[in-house]
């Protein structure tokens, strides 16, 4: 199918709190909760995966077009892995403190400056080894983009994603001398890519926003999930006049049903970052003693301690009891807010706690030790606002990247 697509383009400069890098030294504190989290964040904003900007899914399903016409000679994966890398290098050449891009380490180190060869640029070794794509795979299938499950290389696109794959190979309908010079590189020809700067990720053309914007508006697949993303975008209004809304008034102006569904994912949210910091606390004060090993009892009781035990058994409570006429729960945070709200004492709780862990602390009898990971829980995680885009998100921040995602589609300029 070729077509020519017109309309201009609008550039934007708005920031999203996305990691550019995913720091090595980040330890993720998931207390066995894994599966409660990515259903309470597909729940809240179904269908949007890790997908954030509009070019993150026309990389994508460019990559799944452009693979095909190889005849299988290269992978679809790192066929949009390289589109990916080459848009995020020729925006850092142009800033290198541009923000929402990956790579700029690997970019900035003397050996891969000069490095533009698909060959080399579609490598880990030269760009990242979380990318974009990666975190967009979800977002295709949910958007109607992609069929046939979450594996990247086996997907096959729906007429609505080749239809954005060609709105973004078409370039605004500047297709002849784009096309030549991405098919060009992607062949090997040349030593430094051509006239390529639409491909950046603050380039996607009129048709592309037009289409993906779409795409979010449609009722999620599911009948149980039908309308979420739509009410939510007719929740943030049609033409905000600042930035990112507060929550609270939002969930107001959602339906009872989708209200008590926000509410819930909030107290769960309230209910796993209490739980993570008596974890963070614990580490600290052995590490402020200087102990390697510490009885339950000494640890439960400690100052700073024992507040954050008590935290965390009352919002697992009230976790508990705001979702006890909810309909349909995780089995596995009913469990955690049972085992911790309900606990026999606080070194009880503590126990359970550091027995979901393993990786920073571990139990043993009445006995805690330091455990492989304890030189990092400093840095371990909290749900911060740099988890836009991931699936261990907190609610907040599923619904601030539902919101970049729109605002990147509708163009606006928003401070």
């Amino acid at each position: 199918m070729q077509r020519s697509i017109g309309g201009g383009e609008e550039r934007s400069e708005w920031f999203i709190p996305a990691c550019e890098e995913f720091d090595s030294e980040r330890v993720a504190l998931h207390l066995r909760l894994n599966r409660a989290t990515r259903w309470y964040r597909e729940l809240v904003v179904p269908g949007i995966g890790g997908a954030w900007f509009v070019r993150q899914l026309s990389w994508a399903v460019a990559g799944l077009v452009l693979a095909e016409q190889t005849n299988g000679r290269q992978s679809p994966t790192r066929i949009a892995n390289g589109i990916e890398a080459l848009a995020c290098k020729l925006a850092w050449q142009e800033e290198p403190d541009v923000a929402g891009i990956r790579g700029k380490r690997a970019f900035g180190r003397p050996a891969s400056q000069d490095v533009w060869s698909f060959e080399r640029l579609s490598q880990p070794k030269y760009y990242v080894r979380v990318t974009f794509r990666q975190s967009a795979v979800r977002a295709l299938v949910g958007l109607g983009l992609a069929e046939g499950g979450t594996m990247f290389h086996s997907m096959e696109l729906t007429e609505a994603g080749r239809d954005l794959a060609e709105r973004f190979l078409t370039n605004g309908g500047d297709r002849p001398r784009f096309c030549a010079s991405l098919r060009g590189w992607l062949r090997g020809e040349g030593q430094k890519p051509g006239p390529l700067g639409a491909l950046v990720r603050k380039s996607p053309s009129m048709g592309e926003k037009q289409l993906v914007l779409e795409r979010l508006e449609a009722e999620s697949a599911g009948a149980a999930k039908n309308g979420r993303r739509s009410s939510l975008i007719r929740a943030l209004g049609k033409t905000p006049s600042a930035g990112y809304p507060d929550i609270n008034a939002l969930v107001e102006k959602l339906g009872p049903d989708q209200r008590c569904e926000v509410r819930s994912a909030l107290a769960f949210d309230k209910m796993v970052a209490a739980g993570r910091s008596v974890l963070k606390k614990c580490a600290g004060f052995m590490e402020k003693t200087g102990q390697t090993v510490v009885q339950v009892r000494e640890l439960a009781s400690a100052w700073g301690v024992s507040g954050a035990i008590d935290s965390a058994r009352r919002l697992a409570s009230e976790f508990a009891n705001a979702t006890r006429d909810s309909g349909e729960r995780p089995r596995d945070a009913t469990e955690y807010a049972d085992a911790v709200g309900r606990a026999s004492s606080n070194e009880a709780a503590v126990m359970e706690l550091i027995r979901r862990d393993g990786s920073i602390l571990v139990l043993f009898g009445n006995r805690v030790s330091r455990g492989p990971l304890f030189h990092r829980h400093a840095a371990a995680d909290e749900g911060t606002a740099a988890d836009v885009g991931t699936e261990e998100s907190s609610t907040e921040n599923k619904i601030r990247q539902l919101f970049a995602l729109w605002k990147d589609c509708i163009g606006k300029d928003y401070k």
